[in-house]
């Protein structure tokens, strides 16, 4: 059965924005006023989306009291839509590029004008993933723009610390850091896109069991999010396997879908997807993913860092992971890079250091670090 819970999720800048632009796919009839709450609707299979790019995002923090804060300027997307290893997978869109050749489960929509513009889930990252930072997002929704025609899209994704292990007579969740992103004239339809953060925006992974909220909107005044006139996230989830694998982390049954389209929560739109359906339960289909460290053998030292006539400064690396990268950053500012050779040992060269006492810092894929005092004559 449909709930409510109400939970204000707006973000905004007060001075200078920017729109993210999205591509589109499949064409969908759409709602030109808002949809009116339906319950007892029950999600329906679907399959085939666009895949899009915003033209620009920017980074957001939202308040106690549900405003949206631009914390970083205007971003233009670079388009870059390769993804990290998944820290929590409700989307899979590094693995498989329709869900029906995976574990024969599919994607799922409410449909038939279906409004639910901002939706809040729990999730679980991948042991070892909690309290990083995610540089790529992935996730997938419906638009379903005014009177049928082309309209200006903008979807916000937010992470937070807590998530209610069961509804109840309150909005349970906290929802804290995040970004907005615009699609100028995206046509109705069902979209796709993993999103590089470039690592200008923090988007806090969370231990333990968290949140996450998507929010769909037609207009951001930096302010506030104001919803879609008719929208809502695709389903799936992080539990189940893929090709065998498990993916990974993990979420629950529940979650706030704001099905009159207000753009907040209350209480009773708290609903349970745990309905057994393949995969099961379902969830806003967002997926969060983070570069993984090098790997390091914990051995890892400067063996010298020797300065010549002229400033020439050669500072030599041993026992490292084969293949692995290195960085080397003098006192003075000088930077190098290097790579572990077949033996082990690696070189990173300077030229024109000025002369007196120096440092070099090692800083290992790992990110476990040696340094090596060093004189130029």
């Amino acid at each position: 059965m449909l709930g409510r819970i109400v939970i204000r999720f707006l973000r905004g800048y007060s001075a200078g924005g920017v729109a993210v632009a999205w591509r589109t796919f499949v064409v969908i009839a759409a709602s030109p006023v808002l949809s009116e709450v339906v319950h007892g609707q029950e999600p329906v299979p679907v399959t085939k989306f666009e895949n899009v790019q915003p033209t620009r995002y920017c980074g957001v923090k939202r308040l106690a009291d549900g405003s949206v804060i631009q914390t970083t300027a205007w971003i233009e997307s670079s388009g870059n839509t390769v993804a990290g290893d998944m820290d929590l997978d409700c989307f899979d869109a590094t693995t498989c590029s329709e869900p029906t050749d995976c574990e024969s489960c599919v994607y799922w929509t409410i449909g038939g004008g279906y409004c639910n513009t901002f939706a809040v889930a729990d999730m679980t990252v991948e042991s070892g993933c909690e309290g990083g930072l995610a540089d790529t997002v992935s996730y997938l929704w419906v638009w379903g723009c005014q009177d049928g025609r082309p309209s200006t899209c903008f979807i916000a994704v937010f992470t937070g610390p807590t998530f209610p292990s069961e509804c109840s007579d309150q909005v349970g969740y906290d929802l804290d850091e995040g970004f907005v992103s615009e699609y100028p004239q995206l046509p109705c339809g069902r979209f796709r896109t993993t999103l590089d953060l470039e690592d200008q925006v923090d988007l806090t992974l969370y231990p333990g069991v968290a949140a996450y909220g998507i929010f769909i909107a037609r207009e951001y005044d930096g302010v506030n999010l104001v919803p879609a006139y008719s929208a809502e996230p695709v389903l799936w989830s992080a539990n189940g396997l893929t090709g065998g694998v498990e993916r990974a982390g993990s979420n629950g049954p529940l979650q706030y879908d704001d099905t009159n389209c207000d753009g907040v929560h209350d209480p009773g739109e708290c609903r349970r997807y745990d309905d057994g359906r393949c995969p099961d339960p379902l969830t806003a289909a967002v997926a969060f993913g983070s570069d993984t460290p090098g790997e390091c053998t914990g051995e890892e030292a400067i063996r010298k860092a020797r300065c010549r006539s002229g400033g020439k400064v050669v500072v030599k690396v041993i026992r490292g992971v084969v293949g692995e990268a290195f960085q080397v950053r003098l006192d003075t500012g000088e930077e190098a890079e290097g790579e572990f050779n077949s033996r082990s040992k690696g070189k990173a060269k300077f030229n024109g250091v000025s002369s007196g006492r120096n440092a070099a810092t090692a800083t290992f894929a790992c990110g476990d670090t040696d340094v090596r005092v060093f004189d130029c004559p």
